[in-house]
Order: C-alpha cells, then sequence, then structure tokens
C-alpha cells in the first residue's frame, strides 16, 4: 500500500490523465482547464510536503543490535558497526539516497554524520542512531539530549542481558521528551530461547518482560509500549517465530509514519481540497453511468428483435431484386459469344436496338447494375439513422451532455457506415454474378452449330440438283466440279434465288428461336441462383449492423470505465480511519 501522500498524488494524477484525455462530457473547455490548474497546484503542494520525513532516534547502550534493527526495518543492509566504530560520539542519521534532503533535526552543534541507503521500505523515514547513553558525559550528553527533543519518535532499545542497567533508566529519566513518544523494544530475545524448550524459552520471556514493565513503571511510564523481538531473525528473512513481535512493531513504526503526514495534509487542509476537487466529477459519473444504461438496454433491444432487423433487411432486399433487376442482371451475365452464326447477330441487334442506345450491351455490362437504386438506398439508410435517431431522443430525454452526443455521433457515423454497406453489396452481388457468369454452355454451342449445319446442308441440297450429288457418291474432280456448277447455276436462277431466301429466312428464325431459348436459359438459371445470392446479401447486412452494435457495446464500456475511475476518485481516502502500512 502506498502512503497517505502518494495515495493523493495517485489520484491527482488519475485526475490529470482524465482531463487531458479530452474524455470528459459533462465540463467545458474552461471548467477542465480550471481543474487542471487546480489539480497541478495540489500536486505542487503534494510534493513540497513530500519532503517532510518522519523523524526515530534509537537510543541504547552498546551491544544491543541497533544496526541488525535498522536493517531488519529497511528490509536490506543499510547499517553496520564499521559506521560506529570511528563515531562513537555523533549522531548517525540514515537517509534514503534518492530522497529530497530534510532540513536538519535539532541543534546544528550535535556532531553528525549523514549516511546515504537504498531501502525502499523506509524512503520517508530518517533514522538517527543515537551514540551509545553508556558513552556520554557531561556537554555533549545534555547536546544529545536536546537532539532527542526534536525527534517525532524515540526507540529504546535494550535486550535480555541489559534490559536491566541502572545507566539505561537514569539516562531515560533525564529525557524530557513526551513519553507517550516512547516505544521500548527487547531486541535479542532469541537468547532467551536457546538452548531452550519452547515452554522454558516462554516462561523465560514472560519473566523478562515483566521484569522490564515494572521497571519502567518504577520511572513513572505507567503503560510502556513494549515489543519482544528478534530483529536477527527478522533482517535474516526467515519465518519469524511466534514470540517474535518484529512484524507489530513493523506497523507501529509506518503508523506513526503516515499519522504524521495525514497530520500534514489536515493541518493544510489539502484532504479537503482534493476531495472537493474530485466530487466536480459528481456530474460526470451520473451523465457516463446514464449513457451506459441507455446503450445497454438499446444493444439488449436489438438482441431480443435481431429476427425482425433480419426480416426487414431481407424485405428491402427482395423488393431491390424483383423482376426487372434480376432481368438486368440476367443480361449482365450474358455474353453473345455463346450464340453462334445468326443467333449472335440477332443478340447484337436485339443489344443495339432492341433496348434503345442508352442501354447497349457494354452497359449492360457494367458493374452498375448491381448499385440499389434510390428508393432501396433510403430503405437501408432509415434503418441505419434509427441507431441514431433513437438514442439521441434518449440522450435528450434524460438531458444529457451534448458532448456525449456527438461522441455518439461519431462513433455511429451514420453516412460513412451506409456508404461501407453499399460498397459491400456491391462488391459480393458483382463477385457472385461473375462467379455464376463462367458457364460456357458448350452444349448449347454444339447445339446451334448442329442446326445451322443441317440447315447449310438442305439448303445445299436443294441448290446442287439430285443428279449432281448422286454423281457425287463416286468422287472426282470432275465430279466435284459438276456439283459446284451446278449450285451456281441454280443460285441465279429463279428457283435458285428464292432457295437462298428461304435459307436466310431460316437462318434469321432459327437465330430469334436460339436467343429466345439463351435468353430464358439467362432467366432459369438467375432464377435458380437469386435465392443464394439473397441471402449472401443479407448476411452482408446483419454483418454491418452487428458491427454498429460491436461499436456501441465497445463505447458502453469506455463509459463506464471511466465512471468507475471517477467514482475511485470520488472515494474517501481513509485519512480519518487507520492508516495504512506498506
Amino acid at each position: 500500500m502506498t502512503n497517505p501522500i502518494e495515495q493523493h498524488q495517485f489520484r491527482l494524477e488519475k485526475t490529470l490523465n482524465l482531463l487531458r484525455q479530452g474524455g470528459i462530457f459533462s465540463l467545458s473547455s474552461k471548467a477542465r482547464q480550471t481543474m487542471e490548474n487546480q489539480a497541478e497546484a495540489l500536486m505542487g503542494r503534494l510534493g513540497a510536503m513530500e519532503a517532510r520525513y518522519l523523524t526515530i532516534g534509537l537510543v541504547g547502550g552498546t551491544g544491543v543490535g541497533k544496526s541488525t534493527l535498522m536493517n531488519a526495518l529497511a528490509g536490506k543492509s543499510i547499517a553496520s558497526t564499521s559506521h560506529r566504530r570511528p563515531h562513537t560520539d555523533r549522531v548517525l542519521i540514515y537517509r534514503h539516497a534518492e530522497a529530497d534532503a530534510p532540513p536538519i533535526p535539532g541543534p546544528l552543534d550535535v556532531p553528525r554524520r549523514e549516511i546515504l541507503h537504498q531501502g525502499d521500505d523506509i524512503r520517508r523515514i530518517l533514522l538517527c542512531d543515537l551514540p551509545d547513553f553508556d558513552s556520554l558525559v557531561g556537554e555533549h550528553r545534555e547536546r544529545v539530549i536536546q537532539f532527542m527533543e526534536h525527534l517525532d519518535l524515540l526507540l529504546w532499545v535494550t535486550s535480555p542481558e541489559k534490559y536491566a542497567d541502572r545507566k539505561f533508566y537514569d539516562f531515560l529519566l533525564q529525557v524530557p521528551k513526551a513519553r507517550e513518544n516512547f516505544t521500548f523494544l527487547l531486541n535479542k530475545v532469541d537468547l532467551l530461547f536457546q538452548g531452550e524448550t519452547l515452554e522454558k524459552g516462554y516462561e523465560q520471556l514472560n519473566l523478562v518482560t515483566t521484569r522490564f514493565n515494572d521497571l519502567l513503571k518504577e520511572r513513572g511510564i505507567d503503560e510502556p509500549l513494549l515489543f519482544a523481538v528478534s530483529s536477527q531473525e527478522a533482517f535474516e528473512g526467515k519465518f519469524l517465530s511466534p514470540w517474535n513481535q518484529f512484524l507489530v512493531f513493523r506497523q507501529h513504526v509506518f503508523r506513526e509514519r503516515n499519522a504524521k503526514q495525514i497530520s500534514a495534509i489536515k493541518a493544510q487542509n489539502l484532504d479537503v481540497e482534493i476531495k472537493t476537487l474530485t466530487s466536480l466529477f459528481e456530474k460526470e459519473i451520473q451523465n457516463l453511468e446514464e449513457a451506459g444504461r441507455i446503450l445497454g438496454e438499446t444493444i439488449q433491444a436489438f438482441e431480443a428483435d435481431r429476427s425482425m432487423w433480419v426480416g426487414k433487411g431481407r424485405g428491402i432486399i427482395d423488393r431491390w431484386f424483383d423482376h426487372e433487376i434480376q432481368e438486368r442482371i440476367s443480361f449482365s451475365q450474358g455474353d453473345p459469344s455463346r450464340l453462334v452464326g445468326p443467333g449472335f447477330g440477332v443478340a447484337a441487334l436485339f443489344f443495339a436496338f432492341g433496348k434503345g442506345s442508352s442501354r447497349n450491351f457494354e452497359n449492360r455490362m457494367t458493374p452498375s447494375v448491381f448499385e440499389p437504386p434510390e428508393q432501396i438506398s433510403k430503405a437501408f439508410h432509415r434503418r441505419y439513422q434509427w441507431f441514431e435517431d433513437h438514442l439521441s431522443h434518449r440522450f435528450l430525454h434524460e438531458n444529457l451532455s451534448p458532448l456525449l452526443q456527438t461522441r455518439l455521433g461519431e462513433i455511429l457515423h451514420i453516412q460513412r457506415r451506409f456508404e461501407n454497406l453499399g460498397e459491400a453489396f456491391f462488391h459480393s452481388a458483382a463477385a457472385y454474378a461473375e462467379e455464376k457468369r463462367q458457364s460456357s454452355l458448350r452444349g448449347f454451342r454444339f447445339f446451334q452449330w448442329a442446326v445451322y449445319g443441317f440447315i447449310l446442308a438442305a439448303f445445299l441440297l436443294s441448290t446442287g440438283g439430285k443428279d449432281a450429288w448422286h454423281r457425287l457418291l463416286d468422287p472426282s474432280l470432275e465430279t466435284f466440279m459438276h456439283l459446284l456448277l451446278s449450285v451456281i447455276g441454280t443460285l441465279f436462277s429463279t428457283k435458285g434465288l428464292a432457295a437462298l431466301g428461304s435459307y436466310l429466312i431460316i437462318n434469321l428464325v432459327a437465330g430469334f428461336i436460339f436467343y429466345r431459348r439463351y435468353r430464358n436459359i439467362l432467366l432459369r438459371n438467375t432464377g435458380k441462383n437469386i435465392g443464394r445470392l439473397k441471402e449472401m446479401l443479407v448476411r452482408v447486412w446483419m454483418e454491418n449492423i452487428e458491427a454498429v452494435v460491436r461499436d456501441l457495446a465497445d463505447f458502453r464500456e469506455d463509459l463506464l470505465n471511466r465512471s468507475k475511475e471517477l467514482s475511485s476518485l470520488e472515494k474517501d481516502d481513509g485519512l480519518s480511519k487507520e492508516p495504512l502500512i506498506p
């Protein structure tokens, strides 16, 4: 957990992020800028306050384990006896290397030495290792006592071997510091359990702590706060013995740190100002939650009426694919090359003149035949528009922020979605038609060649004469030339001209018949495939509508997440409750 200052900094940083992201719908740009300025000012005041430390003084005699105790508090090695040996008359001040340098506590004439460390657990705690009280004499003793008066917390450290030392209690009586800030530690308690059964160890511990309490009470400390610890065991990271109260002691230290920071925050009224600032999001939270509810109901309504949406799309597509569009699609698939001889000519004539020059064959083959007419486009557009009209009406009815409606319009972007639907319809229909156009109708082409060949054979038989054709049974160049001359002679006769006219008419009739036959084949094949094409377009329609619903669901999720973020800023930060510990 964070300490109170870090907790407030976190809230203000989140506030600034939300304001700068531009996703606040209920505040004008001017109001957002004002809130941002206020949050930055509060951040600055918290930054200045962050330099405050909880200053702890460790008082004890030689060999009671103060260095090990500090290492255990920091969670890593920050102190050693080598620091103390050349400086037995100095106060050793342990400060985190990356934390701001605090004002030096106490009188400036007290010898001191600052030692930097990297113990993040005590980043905002200043540990002051005081000279061993049994080595202090005269004026130096007085200056150290004066120094102790400026500390927030005094830890009186002793051990089972030295807790009864009279010098300890004599020094205790000389310190005028408020005794409610005294904490007593009986360190090295593990010595009482070495070589003993657990029961015997507890018995010895009870005797020592009882006697220690009695000695303190005799010196006027009626309810001493006493912890029995083994800092060595805690520092080594072992599983703590049940009798080791180090974790409880550590919690007490961090409560003291948080209590000091809370007092500073309250003294400057920062908690009230921060809460007042974040309370301005209350209207935003209501807007976001209400918009999320409306979006959720709209999505649920769509899911409940999904079959209706499918039916609406199918009905519009059915009106689109009436007889005219079916015929246009059929002929867009047509290719006169599948007609041979006179049939090809008849088809070309019909394409050129029979249907009007503005709708010739080339135009019929363009993909524009798959573009829905205006009335069909409007029908699709109205279904899209329903989402925006319905939600806008609900937003207006609930008096939600106009910025929310603007954002909704950006997400729906009806015109863009409508254009995308048109493109999807166009490409799907064109691709489907192209796929179905690949049939070469080889049997139909063979049948045409066979019929035209039969007509030609009949024409040649009628113009060559029976005798000439009979003589061809004995083939030779002479008989072949005789047949050719007979045909030519007949063609330039009255009989031959009549036969030629008949031949042309029969070919023209056959070509028209084949053209009609080809057209019926196209219409019949299109009729078979049009149902599948419609179903494919219905799927395209529903995929596009479901994309709208997914985007609305994402928008709703984003709104609710923002609401949760803002609600977390609105909650009480707990400064009036039990302070948090790391």
